[in-house]
């Protein structure tokens, strides 16, 4: 009977580790069993090749498990609690009593055969069903386990995060810990990396969003071209790596026969040996104008690009126009029109955009070609210009090639090449060739010269452009008609919340100033708290204006915000530091909203 709720649990609230238990349900690996302790609790048993490995005390499972979780202090908020072993649920059952509700419980199964097993033996609905709690197994659940990570940490709930394993796992495997804590690593490097991008970036990128929003009415969006290509017909995302010189005329074989992608930086140097190509696809908000502007053969291509991309190269752009990704509150008003975006991750560069194109489209042969990653002799790219890094000598590295020599990488090619490595290792459902003829190997591609690849795989005649013409815009003149009044009143929108920040801001300083000098009453507390309370629920609400505002608050300086998360044990030390915090946020709100007023007004759009 237990068993059977569980399942039912796990069907309702997990439901992607409902179908891996459903694929193994006739299948037992490990041995699994529980046993009576002497304070009458139930102990969990792995039978090993060296004997047995018990998961909880002999004696008293319950209390070593309270013991155990009061090692962790829970004090911040927005916390991610990251465990290694799901165990027989006991540890995790102690760890959710302790924790907050607006806090996050990530668990992962290193052996998805010992959580098979206990789900048979033992009642853990009341986890399953806990809405705290985030599943993962090994196995293909790997990669799902990675990728809620890049969802969830962000670089202001770094400093509340709390690593832990399970007591027992420690004996069984220490080797998949280690593995384990280095995504954790790589997802919290990830996430500075992000937040430092966005810095750099942020006062373009809403200066492009506010320039592009007049597109939406004739554009496109990526899902209303998914699953529609034939899966024979492949794509080749053209890079602009030094190697593309060797085979960039085998593309010429191709055209008509696949989907031809060229990036951004490859554009004039395509243009330039007259070889057509179907698609360009340009992400970066601040990338040179000069890379796609002014050539006649890019200007009616289909444009594959976000909301921020650089504005001056959609406006020269006349032709068909495909978000790949929303930007800043925009996915809110595609899902209010029953259009929600994909959730998937672009990368950090506009080929692993480009492949992620390809995978959301549903084609299953993905071709690169100039995605070198690695330097050949002194050369970066296969266009002169300025393509250094910061700090590039200090993060150049040997790395292997694709004939299985070593060759120099870099920082920011490396960081691409594990992308791809860790979407190939997850199962993605295309199989990448890497038809570049150098540099560095993605390990988990198919390595092959281009001509071989086009002789193979693209035999099939196909006209995308049919395709492209015959889909109409995403949304019908009434869908338009109610969107482009919300973005016509984006300036009475920023009325508004100027008022709410400026209220935010007067409760702050009140607070401050009776603190220092005469002293809060009750009353007067209560009512700044709750004028603060209902100012930041109104911040909450998701939309094109606070997500420009979150944008531009992004740009400011981390320190001020970084610890609004963290709390001590001195709660009134605390409550003073989240309202100096605050009182920080309200004033960037203010700022913002007077420049995103300014951008408005010199906007053409």
């Amino acid at each position: 009977m237990e068993k059977f709720a569980n399942l039912e649990c796990l069907k309702k609230y997990h439901s992607n580790i409902y179908e891996l238990f459903m694929e193994k349900k006739d299948q037992t690996v490990v041995a699994v069993r529980t046993v009576i302790t002497r304070e009458g609790s139930h102990a969990c048993v792995i039978n090993t090749d060296t004997g047995e490995v018990y998961l909880n005390s002999r004696y008293s499972p319950k209390r070593e498990a309270k013991k155990w979780a009061e090692q962790f202090e829970f004090q911040n908020s927005d916390i991610n609690i990251m465990m290694f072993g799901f165990g027989n649920g006991i540890f995790v059952r102690e760890l959710l009593k302790n924790m907050p509700q607006n806090s996050r419980l990530i668990i992962y199964e290193p052996h998805g055969d010992i959580f098979h097993e206990i789900l048979k033996l033992y009642d853990i609905t009341d986890i399953l069903s806990d809405k705290r709690i985030f599943l993962c197994i090994e196995g293909k659940e790997h990669f799902f386990f990675q990728n809620l990570l890049s969802e969830i940490v962000q670089w202001s709930n770094v400093p509340t995060q709390i690593h832990c394993i399970h007591p027992g796992y420690k004996k069984l495997y220490m080797e998949e810990y280690k593995e384990f804590q280095r995504i954790i690593r790589e997802e919290n490097e990830k996430a500075y990396i992000n937040q430092n991008t966005v810095i750099h970036f942020a006062k373009k990128s809403i200066r492009n969003i506010i320039q592009n929003l007049h597109f939406i009415g004739e554009s496109n969006y990526i899902l209303d071209y998914s699953e529609k290509i034939p899966e024979e017909i492949p794509m080749i995302i053209v890079a602009a790596g030094p190697s593309l010189k060797k085979n960039v005329e085998e593309l010429r074989g191709a055209k008509g026969k696949a989907i031809i992608v060229a990036v951004d930086t490859a554009v004039r140097f395509l243009d330039e040996k007259h070889i057509d190509y179907d698609w360009a696809i340009t992400v970066d908000p601040n990338k040179p104008k000069e890379y796609m502007v002014n050539i006649s053969s890019c200007k009616e291509k289909t444009l594959i690009c976000v909301l921020d991309s650089q504005a001056e190269i959609l406006n020269y752009h006349t032709g068909k126009k495909i978000w790949l990704q929303p930007r800043s509150g925009l996915e809110k008003v595609y899902e209010r029109c029953g259009k929600p975006f994909p959730t998937f991750s672009c990368g950090f560069s506009v080929a692993t955009a480009a492949f992620s194109l390809g995978v959301a489209l549903g084609i299953k042969k993905i071709i690169l070609v100039g995605q070198d990653l690695a330097y050949l002799g002194t050369e970066t790219h296969i266009m002169e210009g300025e393509t250094s890094i910061e700090n590039e000598e200090s993060s150049i590295q040997l790395v292997e090639g694709i004939d299985g020599e070593l060759v120099y990488s870099r920082g920011d090619w490396i960081l691409f090449r594990n992308w791809f490595e860790k979407y190939l290792k997850a199962g993605v459902q295309a199989e990448l060739i890497d038809a570049t003829e150098g540099g560095a190997l993605i390990h988990g591609s198919k390595v092959m010269k281009l001509s071989e690849a086009v002789e193979l795989f693209c035999y099939k005649e196909y006209n995308v452009e049919e395709l492209i013409k015959s889909i109409p815009p995403t949304f019908s003149n009434e869908e338009y008609a109610e969107i482009n009044k919300e973005l016509t009143s984006i300036l009475l929108k920023l009325e508004e919340t100027e008022k709410k920040v400026r209220q935010g801001k007067e409760c702050c300083l009140t607070y401050l100033s009776l603190v220092n000098t005469s002293g809060l009453s009750q009353d007067k507390y209560n009512e700044i708290m709750k004028g603060i309370q209902e100012i930041n629920q109104f911040l909450s609400q998701k939309g094109i204006v606070i997500g420009l505002l979150d944008l531009y608050v992004s740009s400011l300086s981390l320190e001020k915000f970084r610890n609004l998360n963290v709390h001590t044990k001195n709660l009134e030390k605390d409550e003073l530091a989240l309202i100096e915090g605050l009182l920080s946020l309200y004033k960037a709100y203010i700022e913002g909203i007077q420049e995103i007023r300014q951008m408005l007004a010199e906007s053409k759009g």
